[in-house]
């Protein structure tokens, strides 16, 4: 029976982690996607980044693999990295030093027993999320805690070179402060590296004009670049801002076009979600509850807007199925980069 259970769930999932069924489109405004203005600050050559926070490394093999988890404090400019996992390690120092804003640096071990005197460790910054340790080994330590608001500045130019989902990370914390302008420059950094999420944050702030002035022709070009991607507020923003007139001539048969592709997303994501909570269910032990809610689609009112019902007969969701990795179903899906940055928008 739980044979059957992984089964189907991996069949679930598979499904919904399908690529946009690829559909004849009206004629869409394809202009070349506009930058947005980014908040650009100084940066000083020897910057130093706020390493605080909590980091983990992979460490052994197959047989002995654990995970090394560290709490770096910065003082001035004094770094200490203490052991929070694993549990026989709890009290120790990893390493302590002077970081004055270099990418590498020297710092030093503990020292054990007598005879033992604490060793050289070379700390390289690759970036402001990843730490990489060389002395009789190398670990590759990322940063797992949250940054600090503004523990770098954001420019346009990404001069610190923050990783795509360590800017949408950076997004969601300016949000929650409401900083809604820096929360946009980290939203622009990671829709330049074409990430649909990034380029749905961008697209929302320049809608209502949320850390910037209005601009629809701009966020209705940013909504189109991430909707191709399938990200689904996109396409639902896409769906009004064609029935609105919104950055461009009231287009109904856009708004269909794209609403159709919405419902079809919509489908894929109710998959994952009960795929999800199968493979959740699973691991507990416990039976899974089924899905209280229903396929979607949309209906259109005769004022042309859409109103959600059951999904109509021949509704197409076959769709071609990617390789997968069954590893990677084995735990919960992490929270959505960016998701705050974007709620906020909304």
């Amino acid at each position: 029976m739980q044979d059957r259970l992984v089964t189907l769930a991996l069949l679930a999932t598979a499904t919904c982690l399908s690529a946009l069924a690829q559909t004849s489109s009206p004629d869409i405004d394809r202009s070349n996607i506009r930058q947005v203005p980014r908040q650009d600050q100084s940066t000083p050559s020897n910057a130093i980044i706020d390493l605080d926070g909590i980091w983990e490394a992979p460490f052994g093999g197959l047989l002995n693999f654990q995970i090394i988890q560290i709490t770096i404090q910065l003082r001035g400019n004094e770094l200490s990295a203490a052991y929070s996992a694993p549990r026989a390690y709890i009290g120790h120092l990893a390493f302590h030093g002077i970081y004055s804003g270099q990418q590498a640096f020297i710092a030093k071990t503990e020292a054990g027993p007598p005879g033992h005197p604490a060793n050289d460790v070379q700390v390289t910054v690759s970036d402001p999320d990843t730490l990489r340790t060389v002395s009789s080994g190398t670990l590759t330590y990322h940063r797992v805690s949250e940054p600090r608001l503004n523990d770098l500045p954001c420019d346009s130019r990404n001069v610190f070179h923050v990783t795509t989902m360590g800017a949408l990370t950076r997004a969601d914390v300016a949000a929650d402060a409401k900083q809604y302008q820096i929360a946009l420059c980290w939203g622009a950094v990671a829709a330049s590296t074409g990430n649909a999420e990034g380029q749905y944050i961008t697209g929302a702030y320049l809608r209502r004009g949320l850390g910037t002035q209005q601009n629809l022709r701009d966020a209705l070009s940013w909504m189109i670049a991430s909707a191709k991607q399938g990200q689904i507020d996109a396409l639902k923003a896409l769906v009004q801002m064609y029935q609105n007139g919104e950055g461009t001539q009231p287009n109904l048969d856009q708004a269909r076009y794209w609403n159709n592709i919405a419902q079809q997303r919509m489908v894929e994501q109710q998959r994952v979600d009960q795929a999800q909570h199968l493979l959740n269910a699973f691991a507990n032990g416990t039976p899974a509850p089924p899905s209280a809610d229903p396929p979607v689609r949309s209906n259109q009112t005769r004022d042309g807007r859409f109103v959600a019902g059951p999904l109509p007969a021949g509704f197409d969701t076959d769709i071609s199925l990617p390789r997968i990795n069954p590893g990677d179903l084995s735990r919960p899906l992490p929270a959505q980069k960016g998701a705050r940055a974007a709620l906020a928008a909304q």
